[in-house]
């Protein structure tokens, strides 16, 4: 598996319009997997975050992928204006009751009718991530959550409207395989439109 940490400056205007939404950013990033096939992005295991902070001009934007990419061909048309770093990180460790934070920007919802509709309200948002854990081997110990709103992104002519919550808090391992599962496919939908990365770090004191 690979983690990429890309930077776009913002200043630059082919940045600015890679950046405009998230299946912009979606098709820009993917532009590095040079595969052929209808679902590429599953193919090549990739979800990706813009990170919720920028720094200065930079925004920086979190890929993980099964397929080492291509940065390189993004720097052909974006020039100065995208930094990056990628590097291969193995199998996590994982041990049953290990404590770690996390960061997870989601599309909460449910389906009615076919049709995927955002949960409003943090009760509602809270209880759909409690639920995820139970089915992907982690419990919630500790967690914020970040009401994002709709985000509309422009496929040609089509709306692409989806809400979004970002996550932060502590979590505890209590199924390391179906843990490590979540991780390699994300959670939750829209993971086009820059959801379902979880993001770990260890925590000081466990």
């Amino acid at each position: 598996m690979y983690l990429s940490q890309l930077r776009f400056d913002s200043r630059h205007s082919p940045v600015r319009q890679c950046l405009r939404d998230a299946y912009h950013l979606h098709a820009t990033l993917m532009s590095a997997f040079q595969i052929e096939a209808k679902s590429p992005q599953q193919l090549a295991g990739v979800l990706f975050r813009q990170e919720p902070q920028p720094e200065g001009f930079w925004i920086k934007v979190l890929v993980q992928s099964q397929q080492l990419p291509q940065w390189s061909l993004l720097t052909e048309r974006l020039g100065p204006g995208l930094q990056y770093q990628s590097k291969m990180i193995g199998t996590i460790p994982l041990q049953t009751g290990q404590t770690l934070y996390f960061r997870l920007r989601a599309n909460p919802c449910l389906t009615h009718h076919r049709k995927r509709q955002g949960l409003i309200g943090e009760a509602n948002q809270r209880q759909w991530l409690a639920r995820k854990a139970q089915f992907n081997g982690f419990q919630l110990l500790y967690f914020v959550v970040q009401d994002e709103g709709i985000q509309k992104s422009y496929k040609q002519n089509q709306l692409l409207s989806i809400y979004t919550v970002l996550y932060q808090g502590v979590l505890t391992v209590t199924q390391p395989a179906q843990f490590l599962d979540s991780l390699n496919q994300g959670i939750g939908p829209a993971k086009s439109l820059g959801c379902g990365l979880l993001s770990l770090s260890r925590c000081q004191r466990e």
